[in-house]
């Protein structure tokens, strides 16, 4: 579960008078009178929101609270995402991040990335086709 506290300009305001519930409306609780969210997730489902306001950059402060015991396998995940109409999407490579100097990876990087994926990546929800037949808009095609 993790708390969202909506505060805009140093002062408190209603959580709905900055954000909206994008999914998820089942696993939303409003609590301290719509000052914070409670966010959850269960085996099947968990929620999102999205900021009614654009930002170039800013700041959010959440915490997740585990089950108690062995959280192994416990799988939390924080996404980012732009919303604007007329944006690119973010894979575009319109961004500096996406052009072909970033993008390329040297045979000794290539082997590094390979080495840290082997080491370290426990589930891709990108390939796994049980869950997503139709792969999420932000995997790779």
């Amino acid at each position: 579960m993790g708390g969202v506290l909506a505060r805009r300009n140093g002062g408190d305001a209603s959580f709905y008078q900055n954000y909206d519930i994008t999914w998820g409306y089942d696993h939303v609780k409003s609590l301290d009178g719509g000052r914070q969210i409670q966010l959850s997730l269960d085996n099947a489902s968990g929620a999102g929101f999205g900021s009614k306001l654009s930002f170039g950059s800013g700041f959010i402060n959440m915490r997740i609270k585990l089950p108690g015991k062995d959280s192994a396998g416990v799988v939390t995940a924080f996404y980012v995402n732009h919303r604007e109409p007329n944006a690119p999407p973010c894979y575009s490579t319109s961004y500096w991040w996406n052009t072909r100097k970033y993008r390329t990876l040297d045979a000794a990087q290539q082997r590094a990335y390979e080495n840290v994926r082997k080491k370290y990546l426990t589930y891709d929800y990108c390939s796994d086709r049980v869950r997503h037949p139709t792969p999420p808009p932000e995997c790779p095609q």
